[in-house]
């Protein structure tokens, strides 16, 4: 009888086990969807050759019809999983309009199969289950703790068996899961997307709907001990109020508990319910029934409390604080997060320092397992799970942390939830990605025609600015690994780089009379900081070597107006407030021009003729005047935006008529929105996700272009 062989491929410092469709860096098994194995193999088994993207997808795909998204999100992330090792990035070239092609060497190793076992006197020896499939997930940028997890701390000399990944949903990008949670017994998951409420039976894959109130949104799932009732927390689309509702599994009419707090859980014993202020400054207790709420604990004025959890003892309740660390010398702060606990009553709090890298974990006896990404800002490198042991009661730290498996790059872990005994946990996993639309302006109508994506990688691309011609975008994107500034025309689909070098270069602005681009060049471990000075750079538009724009870094921006003025301004956000100085190409900074009591920096945008500074606020774009007396020498006057709050970006039109602003719907999406200087506002474009989004005019007033974020969140199960 002929013996089976098995081929596996080597490239760099990866090997593709193409019988278990299996990926490993050196040792280590690489994470990935079978999907997206099979993608990589296709390419890998044809290297140095172009596959037709119809070819591809007919061997991924062969049984289903499926959009060319499909394959570049494939693409997308083999690309971030094979380049974040820093080996060399070019394993996958683009083929415009045609396909792709693997170009690093590939070598093929055969292998015979083991053959079956002889016969033994003895009985055989057990044998440690290794895993057969890996996958991958994704999303946003909320850091919580939420309820359960799995694997067994203590160290034992005999091999652990691998963890499994397994995707649990398959939802696209235009219905994002918002929240999923695990039952108890492990039998059914508990999910919400745009769609509703849904119970999953994990055994056959049967799901159906809960009856839900209309127009809400849920934000937060989370089960009682008992495996038929769950809680869930969420907004309503209509006004924005928060709630939380009871819900059983029998149909029976969701009951409403409270018509304000988020993130509520359950005590292990039913009997009481935890859950966070509107806010996110006070943890509060009810009765299970929604009785007899009461606060417990309130946070510091610039802190705030995410995930509320349950400690498997029910004596105490654990959460996070999430606040901005001190100023350092260099104006530089950081995000700083913490792990909290207190008592039933309120007594005998405990803090623990902990990394700021936290994007969600569950709290075990004696273990506390937890997601990180490097950074906790804009990072695209690898997500990792971690467990460490602790106390029972959440006030110290007992040992190192120990890794427990690499869930992909450019992805984000949350929302966590297991199991009893917690051998199985849930977790959402999403890989978001930004591009740059344009659409035609209908200013007349107050609409958007024509709406089209302009950068056509699979990277991210943020806007910033306009050429002053209004042919071509500026904006910054990280397709060449680090971060550099791109011109793309409106009619082309390649972008141009302006700048590109070893260092992040972001934020690109061009000078009045265009013979300047100004760029920032961020500093080393800037995604980490919250605020931070930045470096400045000039290069002139018609060719040139790039010059400091400023004698040194500032915390502040650069930003001018359209012609025929003449006018730039520096803003310099200090620790009190916000100071404006005049800015030109050969002189630098200039005299002030005013300062204002804004103690932080906010979104803001220079008048189309230079004379006006608009700050969008929470719920308001307060107009400053500069020149003569400056900023706050004159009543300020504020535009109120009431119904579209938190106002994240905005730029003026170029007839100074009002702006253009993106603001988060209750329901979880982004609106691009116009607003007029008496307050009046009239939605643009939506899109799922709350992502703080730019948008920018044309300055001729025909274009608009803004920055889309998607993301494919979906709920995953790691297995021990």
């Amino acid at each position: 009888m002929a013996k089976e062989t098995k081929v596996s491929y080597e490239f760099g410092s990866y090997r593709l086990d193409s019988g278990d469709r299996l990926l490993y860096r050196g040792d280590q098994p690489v994470p990935l969807p079978p999907k997206v194995i099979d993608t990589l193999l296709v390419l890998v088994e044809n290297s140095g050759h172009v596959v037709e993207k119809a070819v591809l997808m007919e061997q991924v795909w062969p049984d289903v019809t499926v959009e060319e998204n499909n394959l570049t999100q494939n693409v997308s992330l083999l690309r971030k999983t094979l380049g974040a090792s820093g080996d060399d990035r070019g394993f996958i070239e683009t083929i415009p309009r045609r396909g792709y092609r693997f170009v690093a060497p590939v070598k093929a190793v055969t292998q015979a199969a083991p053959p079956p076992p002889a016969a033994e006197s003895e009985p055989p020896r057990p044998a440690v289950r290794e895993s057969r499939r890996w996958l991958y997930t994704g999303a946003l940028l909320l850091l919580v703790l939420v309820p359960g997890v799995v694997i067994a701390f203590r160290y034992f000399p005999q091999a652990r068996p691998a963890p499994i990944l397994r995707q649990l949903t398959t939802n696209s990008t235009e219905l994002p899961l918002s929240t999923a949670a695990i039952s108890p017994d492990g039998n059914y998951l508990t999910y919400a997307d745009p769609a509703g409420l849904h119970v999953k039976l994990l055994k056959t894959g049967e799901t159906h709907s809960l009856p839900s109130p209309p127009e809400w949104r849920v934000i937060a799932i989370r089960w009682f001990g008992d495996g038929v009732k769950l809680l869930a927390s969420g907004i309503s689309v209509q006004d924005s109020k928060s709630g939380i509702w009871l819900f059983g599994l029998l149909n029976e009419a969701p009951r409403q508990l409270s018509d304000n707090g988020l993130q509520a859980t359950p005590s292990p014993d039913g009997s009481q319910i935890a859950f966070v202020s509107d806010n996110a400054h006070e943890l509060w207790l009810m009765d299970a029934n929604g009785q007899a709420p009461h606060r417990i604990f309130t946070a510091k004025p610039d802190e705030s409390l995410v995930g509320p959890q349950w400690l498997p003892s029910g004596e105490r309740i654990g959460y996070a604080y999430i606040y901005n660390g001190t100023r350092d010398t260099s104006g530089k702060t950081s995000l700083q997060l913490d792990l909290g606990s207190i008592d039933r009553e309120g007594r005998n709090p405990a803090r623990i320092p902990f990394h700021s890298g936290l994007t969600g974990g569950t709290l075990l006896p004696g273990r506390f397992l937890y997601a990180l990404r490097r950074t906790p800002l804009l990072d695209w490198s690898q997500s990792t799970l971690w467990e460490r042991p602790m106390d029972p009661g959440l006030r110290v730290f007992r040992g190192e942390p120990r890794l427990i498996a690499t869930v992909g790059a450019g992805v984000t872990p949350f929302d966590f939830s297991a199991i009893a005994g917690g051998r199985q946990v849930v977790f959402l996993k999403g890989e978001p990605q930004s591009d740059v639309y344009i659409a035609e302006l209908n200013q007349k109508e107050k609409r958007l025609l024509n709406t089209r994506r302009l950068t056509l990688d699979d990277h991210n691309d943020i806007l910033s600015s306009w050429s002053l011609d209004s042919r071509a975008v500026l904006f910054f994107s990280d397709r060449n690994g680090n971060f550099d500034v791109y011109r793309q025309f409106l009619d082309g689909q390649i972008a141009q780089p302006i700048v590109a070098g070893p260092q992040d270069e972001t934020v690109v602005k061009v000078s009045p009379e265009g013979a300047y681009y100004f760029y920032v060049v961020q500093p080393e471990g800037w995604k980490s900081t919250a605020t931070r000075p930045i470096t400045w750079m000039k290069i002139p538009v018609a060719g040139g070597a790039p010059q400091p724009a400023l004698p040194a870094p500032v915390a502040g921006e650069i930003d001018c107006a359209l012609p025929p003025s003449r006018v730039c301004v520096l803003l310099e956000f200090t620790a009190t407030e916000l100071v404006v100085h005049s800015f030109d190409a050969q002189h630098g900074k200039g005299s002030e021009l005013g300062r204002a009591g804004i103690d932080r920096w906010h979104y803001h945008a220079l008048s189309p003729d230079g004379s006006r500074l608009a700050i969008a606020l929470e719920d308001r774009v307060r107009i400053f005047t500069l020149g003569a007396g400056g900023v706050g020498g004159k009543p300020f006057e504020d535009v109120a935006a009431p119904s579209w709050k938190p106002l994240n970006a905005i730029s003026w039109a170029p007839d100074g008529s009002g702006f253009y602003a993106t603001a988060f719907r209750p329901a979880g999406r982004t609106v691009v929105l116009y607003m007029d200087l008496q307050g009046h506002a009239w939605p643009l474009s939506e899109a799922p996700g709350e992502f703080e989004s730019t948008v920018v005019p044309s300055p001729d007033g025909r274009w608009l272009a803004f920055t889309r974020w998607i993301s494919a969140n979906n709920a995953w199960m790691l297995e021990r």
